[in-house]
């Protein structure tokens, strides 16, 4: 079985971890095992009673389970060893009436590689973590789609003004929108001022703007490769 690490799945690292999880009240998961992997982001749940589901994983997942395939200490090592091997973040464990307490033999699979395990009590749905997980990725595709968004805007407008069309002020207004403090204008070294260098050393002082490819591509546009005019 090969390994996949967990730093080759390409996973955004702004993700939702399991040790976030932890703290969100109304889950109230417990931690038995693997503490030392808390750190891992989750990007979706997959709910399973199988001994190894490594065909239907894709890393980084919580994966769900009652455990009714874990009969003795070998399918615990079976199955530890298959989400490991998968990159899974971490297993959250459906406690009931029959398993009142993650098996023994699985907490020692999971300390053993640092994969966290997590006890979900029964009145605790499976679907309450499934939705939380995807509300929370919804939401952070939805804020880096409305990021670019706002970007793009920036960069046109950045245009505009090098072109003489909108005024600076717009630009500050957008900078503003997509998290950038407001310019702090330097002062053009010609009387009167000239307006494009001012739009061109206000975004050049813009140091506080979120640094994105786009934003770093619009600075050396608006820097461009010439020296200021004297």
């Amino acid at each position: 079985m090969t390994h996949r690490p967990q730093d080759t799945v390409g996973i955004n690292a702004d993700l939702l971890t399991v040790g976030e999880l932890l703290e969100v009240p109304e889950l109230r998961l417990v931690l038995v095992a693997g503490q030392a992997g808390v750190a891992r982001p989750v990007r979706w749940t997959h709910a399973t009673e199988l001994v190894d589901p490594a065909a239907y994983l894709r890393g980084r997942e919580l994966v769900l389970t009652l455990g009714s395939a874990l009969v003795d200490d070998t399918a615990c090592a079976r199955f530890a060893a298959a989400l490991r091997s998968s990159g899974v973040s971490a297993i959250a464990f459906g406690l009931d009436d029959v398993l009142p307490r993650a098996p023994a033999a699985l907490r020692e699979q999971c300390d053993r590689w640092e994969l966290p395990l997590l006890e979900v009590p029964r009145s605790v749905p499976f679907l309450t973590i499934s939705e939380y997980v995807a509300e929370r990725l919804v939401a952070h595709r939805t804020a880096g789609l409305s990021r670019d968004v706002d970007e793009r805007l920036a960069g046109s407008l950045l245009d505009l003004v090098w072109s003489d069309i909108a005024t600076t002020a717009a630009l500050d207004a957008q900078l503003a929108a997509c998290g950038a403090a407001r310019c702090s204008w330097w002062r053009c070294p010609r009387s009167p001022p000239c307006p494009r260098w001012s739009a061109r050393c206000s975004w050049a002082a813009a140091t506080t703007c979120c640094g994105s490819w786009s934003t770093g591509r619009m600075r050396r546009r608006a820097l461009g490769p010439g020296r200021p005019p004297v």
